[in-house]
């Protein structure tokens, strides 16, 4: 039996740091990622694409539009913004903490390359990677919603 819950697959950025400091670069990366394929493929369809930072029955209903799958977009945008092609971006994840974790890192990597960032995946154990996401947790950050968020840049 599948129930509905508030879980959500996303992935933090710094926005203190260059390039993501620049909200249009947040933007680029929410339009970068084809969050429908993530949902009826790697995750076969048994999760819903949330249009906002908090999920369908949490805290409180928002009703934001999301943001379209968009590869030309994204490159304008990180190219006005002054991104190079091969800027770097690490991605960190556990592998078997969650479902599909490690895959959805490897499939966001693949949408960020085709973009022009050159992306790295670092898979960490479960308990240094929760110990690290703590600490970042700890300071302002924004969030880049990857297979669960549509339009959300955060600041």
């Amino acid at each position: 039996m599948v129930k509905p819950s508030t879980f959500q697959i996303s992935f933090e950025i710094n926005n203190r740091l260059k390039p993501f400091d620049d909200p249009s670069v947040r933007r680029a990366l929410n339009l970068a990622v084809d969050k429908k394929a993530l949902v009826s493929t790697l995750l076969r369809g048994m999760v819903s694409e949330p249009a906002g930072p908090v999920p369908t029955g949490a805290q409180w209903p928002l009703t934001l539009k999301g943001y379209d799958y968009n590869v030309d977009e994204a490159k304008r945008l990180l190219a006005a913004a002054g991104v190079k092609p091969g800027t770097p971006l690490e991605i960190r994840t556990s592998q078997g903490r969650y479902a599909k974790d490690k895959a959805m890192a490897e499939a966001v990597s693949g949408y960020l390359k085709a973009v022009g960032f050159a992306p790295s995946i670092k898979v960490m154990e479960w308990g240094t990677y929760s110990k690290e996401i703590e600490t970042r947790r700890r300071r302002r950050r924004s969030i880049f919603w990857a297979a669960a968020c549509r339009r959300w840049t955060g600041g």
